[in-house]
């Protein structure tokens, strides 16, 4: 009878015993690539080189309804700049129906060797971070050699006049 009784329970109440679901936010899923080197994004990675120029982030929203979405690529520690210099800021704004953001973005020449993150946002509330690595040599700098200037000698100066 007990059995009979709590079979009855779990057919009419399956609310009550069930998981409750997790609230998703409107980040579903989003990643880096590597360039496809035909102007969109490729291989998805979290390391670059320094000549990897763009970067893409491809960010998967949750609903279809329009949204602003935001993406900050920052430095962490890198040589040279300060921690959380922002290397590129860019949003967009969905229309209906659009669910994927593709951003791209970086320096103007090459990227400086050092710890990284793309910072994302939806309606300017930080949904998701995703840190990455520059890898590879430093730039070098290369060194000006100064040659010093032949000293001419003083002009000759004039004996004063006599008045």
């Amino acid at each position: 009878m007990r059995k009979l009784l709590l079979l009855l329970m779990l057919l009419l109440c399956p609310a009550a015993f069930a998981q409750p679901e997790q609230a998703e936010g409107p980040v579903a899923d989003a990643f880096l690539a590597f360039s496809n080197g035909e102007g969109g994004p490729g291989e998805e990675s979290a390391e670059f080189k320094t000549t990897d120029n763009p970067i893409y982030c491809i960010v998967n929203l949750s609903t279809t309804d329009p949204q602003t979405v935001k993406m900050n690529l920052v430095a962490v520690r890198v040589a040279g700049l300060r921690e959380g210099s922002r290397i590129v800021s860019t949003s967009y704004t969905t229309k209906q129906g659009e669910n994927i953001v593709q951003f791209s973005g970086g320096p103007a020449k090459v990227w400086f060797v050092g710890k990284y993150r793309a910072e994302i946002f939806v309606y300017d509330k930080l949904e998701k971070t995703l840190e990455f690595d520059v890898k590879g040599t430093a730039s070098v700098v290369p060194s000006t050699s100064f040659t010093e200037k032949q000293k001419q000698p003083p002009a000759r100066r004039r004996p004063p006049r006599k008045n």
